[in-house]
């Protein structure tokens, strides 16, 4: 209920005092400029709120003089007739992120810096997701704070009802989820806008904090070689007054001019080392991203290409090879073999080339043969592998190998690793396998089966690090020329009978096409007597 002082004035003279005052101050809403819009729509909702202000502003003028203050303010609050810097739009406010964001809100609302406890609260909320910014520009603006104020946020009630009806339980999950679709091409573009913003910074700070650092231990090294050449320049200079000395006792002159022009000549070459340094240490400047490296450190980040890959490999087989169980099932094909050696389990000591993830080594430790090691280049596989608690290490296997004693190792395996190998290598591994192997001791290397029309056609070099496929008998052939005895080919992963002579030659043509198109390994075994 709003109470009024209504000055002794009928209707009619009310409305006629009102007519006069609008055409005393010669009111023309069409003359009324608003400063330069942004958008065309942001234009014409400015200027009407401007006209409006300013046709309300005269008559309040007038109404307050005749005693209709409280009126005035009714109606005032009533119709939002603010000035044009108190009315806003969402992007006045959401342009800003993070701290900034919430002080900008709170100077836009309330007029004031954010308090100690509310800049924490909201900061909190929007860093932790639970509130966006619409929200918190709507908690804000419907405040109790906020409504004394006097300002108009434009499409803040549609924003702030949406915030509400969020809240119902399961039809705010509906609403909220309806509106995230509408809303997801702009939700896209601002994700990629804000990335696109987050590494410019980012990149730009780390750079200035490189070439600081950079230019910091430049100068310090160039202060350092000054120094040095400064005193060997002192040495040189006593040496010298030395050795005039004795010379102007002990030689005569041709010697002495000789001796001269020797010094001369070291004279200009500590000039011209103390120019090379001092290029160097400029063109440093211009080269390197971070600050200058010694000797152990650049020979790590030259070793650092050689991992490059690792990440690639390591996904190539989960995508293609299968997964640590699939792997692992299929090389229960092997235990019959191991088991037949003449070893006791304790007593057997193994190693795995290119153990991978290492499902080879976790079967033989459930198995009982607890030494068994692996090898492998992929750093990434040699973390895995570690992290079920498997003995491996980071080695390349040829390295690996001649450090080994003489027939200091009971079996070795090799689960497609041959076929990487150049042929040089690949013999000279043969070779070492061969020393380093017990008597009775035994070797299994499985690879890519080419009999299979697929493997050899297509699959094999599906993996763009292998060399050349290799027949089952040439495999076998290889062995026999290393000293292993007793050898044995061993087919995998038949899909059906297949009937072939056991030298492994076929009948008929169907055989030859069709026995094998889902055959696609083999291990070629071999034993040392």
């Amino acid at each position: 209920m709003i109470e009024i002082n209504i000055p002794s004035l009928t209707s009619d003279e009310l409305v006629k005092k009102i007519e006069q005052e609008i055409k005393r101050a010669e009111l023309n809403p069409a003359q009324i400029s608003s400063p330069r819009p942004t958008s065309k729509s942001y234009m014409q909702t400015n200027l009407q709120v401007n006209n409006t202000y300013g046709f309300a502003k005269k008559i309040g003028r007038f109404l307050q003089r005749k005693g209709f203050d409280k009126l005035v303010k009714y109606i005032q609050k009533t119709f939002k007739l603010y000035p044009q810097n108190r009315v806003h739009v969402m992007s006045d406010f959401t342009k800003y992120y993070d701290e900034e964001f919430i002080k900008n809100a709170y100077n836009l609302i309330f007029y004031r810096e954010p308090d100690e406890h509310g800049n924490n609260h909201y900061l909190s909320l929007l860093r932790s997701g639970k509130l966006s910014k619409t929200e918190i520009i709507a908690s804000l603006y419907f405040s109790k704070e906020g409504r004394e104020q006097n300002i108009v946020i434009l499409g803040i009630k549609k924003r702030y009802i949406a915030s509400l009806l969020y809240k119902i339980p399961l039809l705010g999950y509906m609403v909220k989820a309806l509106f995230t679709i509408a809303t997801l091409p702009k939700l896209i573009a601002r994700i990629n806008s804000h990335e696109n913003l987050f590494y410019t910074q980012l990149q730009t700070k780390s750079s200035n904090e490189s070439v600081s650092n950079l230019a910091k231990h430049l100068e310090a090294e160039l202060k350092s070689s000054n120094e040095t050449v400064s005193n060997l320049a002192k040495h040189l200079e006593s040496e010298l007054k030395s050795s005039n000395e004795m010379l102007a006792k002990k030689a005569d002159i041709n010697q002495l001019e000789l001796y001269m022009q020797t010094v001369n000549y070291a004279k200009e070459y500590m000039r011209l080392t103390e120019q090379t340094m001092q290029n160097l240490i400029n063109e440093a400047k211009k080269r390197l991203p971070h600050e200058v490296l010694n000797q152990e450190e650049l020979k790590l980040i030259t070793e650092e290409e050689k991992y490059k890959f690792d990440n690639f490999y390591i996904e190539f087989e989960d995508k293609f090879r299968g997964s640590r169980d699939e792997i692992k099932n299929r090389v229960k094909a092997y235990l019959p073999y191991i088991e037949k050696l003449p070893f006791k389990k304790d007593d057997v000591r193994s190693l795995d080339v290119g153990c991978g993830r290492g499902e080879w080594l976790e079967l033989l430790q459930e198995n009982g043969y607890i030494s068994s090691k692996g090898v492998d280049l992929n750093r990434m596989m040699v973390t895995k592998s570690k992290e079920f608690g498997l003995d491996v290490e980071e080695a390349d296997v040829i390295k690996y190998l001649s450090n080994q004693k003489d027939e200091s190792l009971s079996f070795i395996t090799g689960f497609h690793i041959i076929e990487h190998l150049p042929f040089e290598i690949l013999m000279k591994f043969l070779e070492e396998s061969y020393r380093v192997l017990q008597k009775g001791g035994m070797v299994i290397f499985e690879t890519p089966n080419p009999e299979n029309i697929v493997v050899g056609a297509c699959n094999f070099y599906t993996d763009p690090t292998h060399l050349n496929p290799i027949p089952p008998i040439t495999g076998e052939f290889l062995l026999q020329q290393n000293g292993f005895m007793d050898t044995d080919i061993l087919r995998l992963n038949l899909s059906k009978e297949v009937k072939y002579i056991k030298d492994g030659s076929f009948s008929d043509v169907n055989d030859i096409l069709f026995a094998f198109t889902k055959e696609q390994d083999y291990a070629i075994i071999g034993y040392k007597k």
